[in-house]
This record gives C-alpha cells, structure tokens and sequence, in this order.
C-alpha cells in the first residue's frame, strides 16, 4: 500500500515535471490519475524486490541468514547423533535369534554358532548358560560352573565347542581337539566314550540336542560314517579291555585261594 506522504511527494515531483504550480489547484480527476500510476509504480517496485529477494535465496547461501540456519541445523543434527549413539552405547546386544530344528527323531539341531554363544561367559546363569558337546551331543552344564567356569574351571575349553578327542588326548586346546582319531590305537578311543556315558547319565547335567554339521552328525542331525566307525572301535576295544579285566582279577582271585589253601 502506498502511504499518503508518499504519495503527495509524488503528486508535488509530478506537477512541477508537467509545469504545474504546486499552488495551483490540481482537479481531482488528475490527482486519480497521478495516484493510480504512482500506485503502479510502487507495486512494481515492490514485486521486483520479492522477485530479486526470492531469486537469491534459491540456492543454499545465498539467503542472509543460511549461515544461522546452517549452524543451528549442524547443532541439531549432532544433538540427534549424539542420542542415537548413546542409545545404542546404553543398550545391551540382543542376542540372535534362533530358529529350533529337529532331527528326523525329533532331536535339536544346535548349530557351532549357536553352541559358541554358550559358554557362561561374563557369569554363568539359566539365562547364560554353559553348553558342550561330546561325540555330537550337546548338554548344559552350566551346574558344573567350577569346572566349566572361565575363570578358574579346568575344564573351560570344553564350554561352547566339540572337544571330545581332547578327553582322550589330556590337551585342552585346539591342538588336542583337532587329532587325527582316524590315526589312534582303539584303546585311546575308549576314555572318549567312557566319558561321553558319563554326560549321558549324569543328574544334573541336562541333554539338549544334536551338534549338527559336524564330524558326528550331519547337517540334518543323522549320524556319520565317522561317529559309527568311532564307536565301533571303542566299544569293541572296550568289551575287549573289559575281558581282559576280569581275567586278571580272575587270575588275582584264584592265586589268593591257593595261597590260602597252602596255609
């Protein structure tokens, strides 16, 4: 809008550019004139102005205050990063999520990636417990945390993995477990087995599935040419040796009765 000194300015600039006495009385059919094309004018100028102010803010900074507005952008920008990361710093990792499979028996198949979690680590408990295999079957014993422990358990190297050759070989480490079996006298292949009956019977170490995809059991939890070969061996070694141990308490038994006899 126009204001009215403005516009009286501008009638005054106007008469004395048409040689009109400003003491003249000008009629008001040409003061209409003259103030409609001031007002047009003005308009004019005004929409060019919006039009250059709008053409210069098209790009980023070219507007005064982009540089405040880039600033308080940045800040926030870092506000929310900073939340997002100290959101995710504060909650704990949810532990993957396992989908159960079975065995054509209907036993669990536990994967290595999923015996691997369950070592007790950080504190053993229902919730974090300690899972081994032995021969391919998998048992909880979290219970036996003074042997399993990793802190001071003898036995710890055995929590999350398959070490059954290393209760045969007395090495509890990755060497022990990776022996050649297939290489071994039978008679080493029997503490193996002696310990796999103790899992096996124990009351309160839990059985919990099958070790699948590995030497004993394969990917659908059917037992290997290797596990039944293995236990061929040591249980035809074990009757053996079982034999060979009564005979001598046998022969023990009746040397003891003839010196008896003798007396």
């Amino acid at each position: 809008m126009v204001r009215p000194l403005s516009l009286l300015l501008f009638v005054s600039i106007a008469q004395s550019a048409v040689g009109i006495s400003t003491s003249t009385r000008v009629p008001s059919s040409v003061l209409s004139i003259l103030s409609l094309a001031s007002f047009q004018i003005v308009t004019a100028e005004n929409v060019d102005n919006v039009a250059a102010g709008a053409q210069e803010c098209v790009e980023p900074g070219t507007c005064g205050d982009d540089d405040a507005n880039a600033d308080e952008n940045s800040e926030q920008i870092n506000e929310e990063s900073n939340l997002e990361q100290n959101k995710t710093e504060d909650e704990p990792e949810s532990p993957p999520v396992v989908i159960a499979e079975f065995s054509p028996a209907g036993e669990r198949l536990i994967s290595a990636e999923e015996l691997a979690l369950h070592t007790g680590k950080g504190g053993p408990s229902p919730d974090n417990p300690i899972w081994l295999s032995i021969l391919g079957k998998v048992y909880d014993v979290t219970a036996g945390v003074e042997y399993y422990g990793e802190e001071n358990g003898g036995y710890r190297y055995y929590a999350g993995r398959d070490a059954s050759l290393c209760f045969s070989s007395g090495k509890n480490n990755d060497e022990g477990a990776a022996e050649d079996w297939t290489q071994w006298e039978d008679k080493q292949l029997v503490p193996v087995l002696e310990w796999a009956r103790f899992y096996q019977d124990h009351e309160t170490y839990k059985a919990l599935g099958l070790f699948a995809g590995s030497q004993w059991f394969d990917a659908n939890g059917v037992q290997t040419q290797a596990r039944k070969d293995f236990a061929r061996r040591a249980v035809t070694m074990e009757k053996i040796m079982h034999e060979e141990k009564q005979k001598k308490k046998a022969e023990r038994l009746a040397k003891r009765k003839e010196r008896k006899n003798r007396k």
